[in-house]
């Protein structure tokens, strides 16, 4: 729903207001103390500061093994709750999604600290480069890889049905 200059209407949003997330909970409590002056900043509307991406699932530092698992970590949905996150939808609800919901696979590791560019070669292309090729770029799975339940529920017009029970 959200990116850099978006203006996306309401009327765009034809997955359904109850089936598209509009933003979800960001912690920063497990980042180090030098990392909490880089990331997060509120007043950014960066990935890696008020933007995440669904790229990855809910608190990935619990899914994602390795070293790759703090990088994933900056662009995703967080929380310090145990077992999920909470999501805000386009309809105003709020719903506590399992960091278990199905996603996309495989997680590619990183090797970097630019999940975003890093995941372009893995599983993610560039479908769409707005004003900045730095910032402004639309994502979406290869050709061949199923997309999950939580990245369905992160489109706004992807034709997906979504049943509540799924999450």
């Amino acid at each position: 729903m959200f990116n850099v200059c978006s203006d996306v209407r309401i009327s765009q949003v034809t997955d359904g207001t109850s089936n598209t997330i509009l933003f979800g909970e960001h912690t920063s409590v497990p980042l180090t103390a030098t990392a909490k002056q880089d990331w997060h900043w509120w007043t950014s509307g960066n990935h890696g500061d008020t933007m995440m991406s669904s790229m990855f699932p809910p608190n990935p530092q619990r899914r994602i093994p390795g070293g790759g698992a703090a990088k994933a970590f900056i662009v995703s949905a967080s929380s310090m709750h145990p077992g999920g996150a909470n999501f805000a939808f386009v309809d105003g609800s709020v719903k506590f999604i399992k960091d278990t919901i199905q996603t996309a696979q495989p997680f590619e590791p990183l090797q970097s600290v630019n999940p975003i560019t890093d995941t372009v070669a893995g599983w993610i292309q560039v479908i769409s480069t707005g004003a900045s090729a730095t910032w402004d770029q639309t994502f979406a799975p290869r050709p061949g890889i199923q997309m999950g339940v939580y990245q369905a529920l992160t489109t706004r017009n992807g034709g997906e049905v979504i049943s509540s029970d799924a999450y």
